[in-house]
């Protein structure tokens, strides 16, 4: 069941008493929430931790005196439909359909289906539920119970589903729309797509990766490379010469934005109301420098979204760095060519010089007496 929900699970939402509707006692559960849609269905797949997992039992006519999940859903009209979902054992889950008056009898919400499977830290429950039934509205709540005499200890959930005010909006992330931006991704940027309400309904590729290129190249480098002499002398001295100069973009940065699922600020802003927007911003912590672009998202002639795309400029100051390393080695090398050029004649001439002094102390006697012939240098 859990391997169903791969592209989701980073998505979950997590609750425990901060999401708490009331506790009688200390808290002992909590959960994951999260949310998918495939084909004309709504997929909910909820990982409950709990110490105690009390099931209905099979003469009971009450569907709360036990854990159980309450959900609330709104319909195209807006009216509140509520459900409880209220097992007898672990397997297909029983659904019912409950009313605001407690003297009605629940009845049973067929369209409401899937599966409650026992874990060892409590218990996880996936169910579906036709998308023609739902309006854009939802809250959900897990009731638990801890004994047999079906005293409630506890509820924690996204809001109260007993009241249609308190309902929060379906977000459903889309498999088509991330398809769609993973194939539009590359290395160095991010790509998001959120809604009118701001809310990001699909992501890829991210900010660090363009200060990962630099960890990049170095990857690439074989181990045979690396064994080299011209690799160690490179690494060793010629870099950390370098880097007195360069500095090195940030290869880590906190950013509000990495990990957020509602984007702000004016280039959204504008590119939701259907005009085009670019701007600079600094991260977080103010590292680095993300050029930020939003273009609107027009379905029969009406904004629905934007797409907004992401990159730092610390790309281009390693590429910058990159160039101007082969500049420095091929200045260094052209130094250190010209200077041993430079000793070459100098040590050709001295010698030369000091060759033919030796001459004239053996031709020239202490009385400026020529004794001897000096021979004619054969040298250029």
């Amino acid at each position: 069941m859990h391997t169903d929900w791969p592209n989701f699970s980073q998505r979950a939402h997590f609750y425990n008493q901060q999401q708490q509707l009331f506790s009688n006692e200390p808290l002992s559960i909590n959960f994951k929430a999260s949310v998918g849609k495939y084909d004309k269905y709504l997929y909910l797949f909820f990982q409950v931790v709990d110490n105690q997992v009390i099931f209905r039992g099979k003469n009971s006519r009450s569907i709360t005196h036990n854990d159980h999940l309450a959900l609330s859903f709104t319909d195209h009209a807006n009216n509140l439909n509520r459900f409880i979902i209220s097992n007898k054992q672990p397997g297909w889950i029983s659904a019912f359909s409950i009313t605001e008056n407690p003297e009605d009898i629940p009845q049973p919400a067929s369209h409401i289906q899937g599966h409650w499977l026992l874990t060892p830290q409590g218990y996880n429950i996936e169910l579906r539920v036709p998308l023609k039934t739902l309006g854009d509205k939802i809250a959900f709540a897990f009731f638990d119970v801890d004994n047999t005499a079906g005293t409630l200890v506890s509820a924690i959930g996204s809001a109260d589903p007993s009241k249609l005010d308190s309902l929060g909006t379906i977000l459903v992330p889309s498999p088509e729309i991330e398809r769609i931006v993973k194939g539009m991704r590359y290395t160095n940027s991010s790509i998001w797509v959120v809604d009118q309400d701001h809310r990001v309904l699909a992501s890829a590729g991210s900010l660090k990766s363009a200060s990962g290129v630099w960890h990049d190249t170095e990857k690439q480098v074989s181990d045979t490379e690396k064994q080299s002499l011209w690799y160690r002398f490179e690494q060793q001295l010629l870099l950390p010469l370098y880097y007195k100069i360069l500095t090195k973009p940030p290869t880590d940065f906190i950013d509000k934005l990495y990990d957020a699922g509602h984007l702000s600020g004016e280039h959204i802003v504008s590119a939701l109301s259907g005009f085009e927007k670019s701007q600079w911003r600094l991260t977080t912590d103010k590292q680095a420098l993300v050029l930020s672009a939003a273009y609107p998202i027009f379905i029969n002639k009406k904004v629905q979204g934007a797409v907004i795309v992401e990159e730092t400029t610390n790309g281009i100051r390693t590429l910058r760095n990159r160039a101007l390393e082969k500049l420095f080695t091929v200045i260094l090398a052209i130094m250190v060519l010209g200077a041993l050029t430079f000793i070459t004649f100098a040590t050709r001439i001295s010698s030369r010089i000091r060759h033919l002094s030796n001459q004239a102390e053996r031709a020239i006697d202490p009385q400026g007496r020529i004794i001897g012939a000096i021979s004619a240098s054969t040298g250029p």
